[in-house]
């Protein structure tokens, strides 16, 4: 399985959860998705079997 998620979406559930591993925080996911951008980056793959959350 997979899924291509575009930066302005990490900041849903459960992508947020990811992305902020392990202390999700409002100003944790700001600095992290700033970063992404500032890297170039648009969208990340989400790819296998397990799941983060149901």
């Amino acid at each position: 399985m997979s899924s291509k998620i575009p930066v302005e979406r990490l900041c849903e559930e459960p992508y947020r959860m990811v992305i902020c591993y392990p202390r999700p925080s409002i100003d944790e996911l700001e600095k992290r998705l700033k970063e992404l951008r500032r890297l170039g980056v648009t969208a990340i793959e989400f790819i296998g079997g397990k799941k983060v959350a149901d």
